[in-house]
């Protein structure tokens, strides 16, 4: 078994922003494991709250591959590391290269081969009311709107009214990222009972 790990930078379209940070770009890491003739491939992000990073997912991965010479099992990966990016990177890496190898999707190796389509959370980021009402214009058409608060601004209601005004019969969830105390939830929750939040 080989394996290559790169750390990449997806640079986003534009800042995302939420109560705890503004990311300009997302780092993650690249896997690629090769055995028999095939090579599975993921990307993970990690958890940066949990102290995740590119460089100490890809020592955990490093650490964990190098001692082997044959891809593992999933079943031995859930054993042997704890939860989080680096395992998830391999994971997924496995999925891939285990499908390519029997030359099926990694959906039919799960036994999923009747997918039908689900609804998604399209994400807002934090920004002026205006421009979220905007913004949620432009999700897909469908898409559950995630709304991301917390903005310390005084303006989280507004924000949630103003995407209301501009899509009356999207579905709506909020995001505030730790970015609320108790108290201001409590109060916030009767504001926003009338605006449809799910």
């Amino acid at each position: 078994m080989e394996f290559v790990i790169r750390t990449e930078s997806w640079a986003l379209r534009e800042p995302f922003v939420i109560a705890r940070e503004t990311m300009l770009a997302l780092p993650l890491v690249h896997l690629a494991i090769s055995h028999s003739g095939f090579t599975g491939q993921a990307e993970a992000a990690g958890v940066d709250y949990r102290g995740e990073t590119p460089d100490s997912m890809t020592a955990e991965i490093r650490s964990y591959l190098e001692r082997l010479d044959m891809p593992p099992s999933r079943i031995d990966l859930l054993r042997d590391m704890p939860a989080g990016g680096a395992r998830n990177a391999i994971d997924c890496a496995l999925w891939d290269w285990e499908a390519k190898s029997l030359g099926v999707s990694a959906a039919s190796l799960a036994a999923l081969d009747n997918l039908k389509p689900l609804d998604t959370a399209y994400t807002l980021s934090i920004g002026a009311p205006d421009d979220m009402a905007k913004s949620a214009l432009q999700a897909p058409k469908g898409a559950l709107l995630k709304i991301k608060l917390g903005g310390k601004d005084g303006l989280d209601l507004d924000r949630v009214a103003a995407i209301r005004g501009a899509a009356p019969d999207r579905r709506l969830v909020v995001d505030v990222n730790q970015g609320w105390t108790r108290e201001y939830l409590q109060q916030a929750i009767l504001a926003l009972a009338p605006l449809g939040i799910e």
